[in-house]
């Protein structure tokens, strides 16, 4: 009996829309997990607003610092000059996680998965992805540089994959143009990405992927027969010798290099001009890379500050890809001991890609471990011995790439051992009579009970963190007010929570924790205003009063025409703008 007649007709309809439906899981995962505006977003976009257009809130600070993700701001930038930042965000979101998907969907094709598996598995990873990370990485959650370098990774992946098996120069070549286009991007993601793929090649002369007999070997011979799902080598081929292992992977590396070169160049030369500042002593360089480390962005670069529940994240996601791959040794066992009985009407995984994939993972945790051990300590950061280095080194995001890379394999993993477990060593009347079965179930029930349950682990509240709904409803309110009732060239002072003021009341902030700037410069001012207010609500303090000697020394300091508030005071004078907690005074000059 053929595939084509035993398939259900719901399989048929993932097969022929594979991408799209995946895309479609993500964007509703996106929405329920972060709504417009998400928690990046206006970080990103207002910047890009700037950068096309720097008369645009001119005396915000961060706005003029530099712009490390040039890429993203040369094409996302004239976008915010004729569309709202929300229609941009929506509209970005579109069109990154059309990435992810397209990138899914090909490397779940490696693993010779089928449709209705390659729609599972990123089902799972919604659901896995939103139960923690271990350095707060994440694809899903809105808008920002590193969503379309992520999907564009997973592409690189899937023709680098397709590359050790084929031996296509081809393939290595497009690995090599979608990894150069990540980088541009976000270099990052982009660079970790490729060191990785590099790391695993170069382990490969010495200890080769089973299944793999040489580079120029068809992915379709990976199987020697359609009843023996799992790669073992017959005995009679011999091993290729170690120098022609060395020889691909020369020729590979090589023609994937080139073209990422040339392309991430956009991307790299921006970033070396942030690393690379001689308007700053090397003292103060040293000491906004401290602040920037270990103290404004630990939660992703300083792996002691990482709480419990990161850690038993990766804990728990290490030990289930440990289990999932003995599970398929087991099958594998099985299956070569059984003899076959009949023709299976599935195709079967790809146990190479698997274990390329697992190589993967592993290269990122060898990076994650490097950063551990450059980053772990039991004595306050100012007391690290050597922690100037340590900051220089920890602030490229080491974890980066293995907090990603574990959701994503251990999906692939449950769907690698799912479709096996479902399709193999079945005779022909049992794998017709289940087939059968699941004919009778409709394809939009069955893909709307898939994405209903990913939505659902991924659903959050509509309040950003901090908020309550009462509390973002009235700070909207006084955004708007501002917006409407004050000079465009204002500068205003915001609290310390204050979240989206640029995107929702297109004005200058003063200093915001959120919009810290990634130059060296730019991170000391940061540091530098955020003391200054610290000091100026102590002093203010002091007599119970903010009184109109405590604003004129705030206008003297700092330039601000208006302060939003909810927490300081209380204040000699009337606000001229109150919505529930919230009060707007204006300056004196």
């Amino acid at each position: 009996m053929s595939e084509s007649t035993t398939r259900p007709g719901w399989l048929r309809v993932l097969g022929g829309h594979q991408v799209f439906l995946v895309w479609l899981l993500f964007v509703f995962c996106s929405l329920a997990q972060s709504f417009i505006p998400g928690v990046n977003e206006p970080h990103y976009l207002c910047k890009a607003r700037s950068f096309a257009d720097p008369s645009w809130c001119e005396r915000d600070f961060f706005l003029a610092s530099h712009n490390s993700h040039f890429c993203f701001y040369v094409i996302v930038g004239p976008l915010t000059k004729v569309m709202p930042f929300w229609l941009v965000a929506l509209f970005g979101r579109f069109v990154s996680l059309a990435l992810v998907a397209w990138g899914w969907c090909r490397l779940a094709q490696t693993l010779r998965l089928r449709a209705a598996f390659v729609f599972g598995s990123s089902a799972l990873y919604a659901v896995v992805a939103s139960l923690g990370s271990f350095s707060g990485e994440w694809i899903l959650g809105g808008f920002e540089s590193k969503v379309p370098a992520w999907g564009l990774f997973l592409l690189a992946a899937a023709r680098w994959m397709t590359c050790l098996q084929k031996g296509s120069y081809r393939d290595a070549v497009f690995a090599g143009i979608y990894a150069g286009l990540a980088t541009a991007l976000h270099p990052v993601v982009g660079i970790w990405g490729v060191t990785a793929f590099g790391m695993v090649q170069f382990t490969g002369c010495f200890l080769p992927v089973r299944g793999l007999n040489d580079s120029t070997q068809d992915v379709e011979k990976c199987v020697p027969t359609e009843s023996r799902p799992w790669l073992v080598l017959p005995a009679s081929v011999p091993q290729t010798a170690f120098s022609s292992r060395v020889s691909a992977f020369a020729a590979d590396s090589t023609l994937m290099l080139l073209p990422y070169s040339v392309i991430s160049l956009a991307g790299v030369v921006p970033a070396l001009r942030l690393l690379i500042e001689t308007n700053v002593d090397p003292d103060d360089k040293a000491i906004a890379e401290f602040i920037q480390v270990f103290w404004r962005l630990s939660h992703h670069m300083d792996p002691s500050a990482f709480s419990v529940s990161q850690w038993a994240f990766a804990a728990l996601v290490c030990s289930a890809l440990v289990y999932l791959r003995w599970l398929r040794q087991v099958q594998r066992r099985r299956a070569e001991t059984t003899p076959a009985t009949t023709t299976v009407t599935t195709r079967p995984t790809c146990e190479a890609s698997m274990q390329i994939l697992e190589r993967l993972l592993v290269a990122s945790g060898m990076i994650a471990l490097a950063g551990i051990a450059i980053g772990w300590h039991t004595v306050p950061a100012k007391e690290l011995d050597g922690w100037e280095w340590r900051a220089a080194l920890l602030k490229f995001y080491p974890f980066r790439l293995f907090d990603g890379m574990m959701p994503i394999l251990v999906a692939l993993s449950i769907s690698v051992w799912l479709q096996n477990r479902f399709t193999l060593q079945l005779s022909s009347a049992e794998a017709t009579a289940r087939l059968q079965r699941l004919n009778r179930l409709k394809a939009g029930r069955a893909i709307a009970g898939i994405i209903s349950i990913a939505v659902l682990f991924n659903l959050r509240s509509v309040a950003p963190a901090g908020y309550t709904i009462r509390q973002y409803l009235d700070w909207r309110d006084v955004c708007f007010w501002i917006r409407e009732h004050t000079p465009p060239e204002s500068l205003i002072l915001t609290p310390r929570e204050s979240f989206a003021f640029k995107w929702l009341a297109q004005r200058a902030e003063f200093v915001t924790y959120k919009d810290c700037p990634q130059d060296a410069s730019g991170i000391l001012e940061w540091n530098r205003r955020l003391w200054y207010l610290n000091g100026w609500t102590y002093r203010s303090s002091l007599d119970g009063l903010y009184d109109h000697q405590d604003m004129q020394s705030l206008r003297s300091q700092t330039d601000c025409d208006y302060v939003v508030t909810r927490t300081f005071g209380p204040f000699e004078q009337q606000p001229v703008f109150a919505a529930g907690e919230w009060g707007v005074y204006e300056v004196p000059r």
